[in-house]
């Protein structure tokens, strides 16, 4: 959670994990959520997010994933449904993703799923890339 407001006390985790699957209002940005789990078992791995963006232009992806499922690919099938669900299922034009600039397995993931950087930003003295899918 370094690169995403830090670490969630198990309440806002438990709020968060509700809103993904459909449960109470906490999360009024939240345009699709989803539980992932691994197929054949009951292992919860994380959640991907499909966020309203500020300026309601366009719909924002967003995955977190547990510690112990980094680094197994599991990432960018989550961001390859994500994408898909979006463009295909819910007609969204353009999509963006904002990555830490330090986060190189992030910004892996998103050029692996055809998602192209489109400009560099700071917040609180820190840089992101900001990224954009377009149909």
């Amino acid at each position: 959670m370094a690169h995403v407001d830090g670490p969630m006390s198990t309440e806002r985790a438990d709020r968060l994990f509700r809103a993904h699957l459909g449960i109470g209002a906490d999360y009024p940005r939240l345009r699709a959520g989803f539980a992932v789990e691994l197929t054949g078992s009951s292992a919860y791995l994380g959640t991907g997010s499909l966020l309203r963006s500020d300026d309601e232009q366009c719909i924002e992806v967003g995955y977190l994933l547990r510690e112990q499922y980094w680094a197994q690919g599991f990432a960018t099938e989550v961001a390859t449904l994500l994408l898909a669900h979006a463009h295909d299922t819910l007609g969204c034009q353009r999509l963006v993703a904002t990555v830490d600039a330090d986060h190189p397995a992030s910004i892996r993931v998103l050029d692996k799923i055809g998602m192209r950087q489109v400009r560099l930003r700071t917040d609180d003295g820190a840089p992101f890339f900001v990224y954009e899918s377009l149909r």
